[in-house]
C-alpha cells in the first residue's frame, strides 16, 4: 500500500537561516525530494538519526556528508571508462564484481 507523499507549497517557511540542522522524516523527505521511505533508509545508512523520546529527528548535515561520498567526478569517470574498455568490460560488470569484493571483504 503506498502513502501520499506531503507536498509543501511554502519551503522556505520550513527553514530557519537557510536550512534546518535537525528534521524529522517527512520534513526530510520534502527537503531532499523524495519518499519517506528513501529517506528513512538513506538516514539509516548515513547513521544520522537522533531518538529523544518517541521523536526521531534526523542531522541533515550528516545526511549532505554522506550523500557527497556518492558524487562522482570526471576524472574518476574517466578511469572507469578506460579501465572498462581495456578489460573489455561493461559497467555493470565492474560495479558488480566491486560490490562482490565489499561484501565479501566485510564481517
Amino acid at each position: 500500500m503506498g502513502y501520499k507523499r506531503k507536498e509543501y507549497e511554502n519551503m522556505e517557511s520550513l527553514f530557519t537561516n537557510g536550512k534546518k540542522k535537525f528534521v524529522k522524516y517527512e520534513e526530510g523527505a520534502a527537503m531532499y525530494s523524495m519518499g519517506i521511505h528513501a529517506f528513512t533508509e538513506l538516514a539509516k545508512e548515513a547513521k544520522a538519526i537522533y531518538r529523544i523520546r518517541r521523536i526521531v529527528l534526523v542531522n541533515t548535515e550528516i545526511i549532505d556528508e554522506y550523500i557527497e561520498n556518492f558524487r562522482v567526478t570526471e576524472a574518476e569517470r574517466d578511469r572507469l571508462f578506460a579501465y572498462c574498455k581495456k578489460m573489455n568490460l561493461t559497467q555493470a560488470q565492474v560495479f558488480k564484481e566491486a560490490l562482490e569484493l565489499l561484501y565479501k571483504t566485510k564481517p
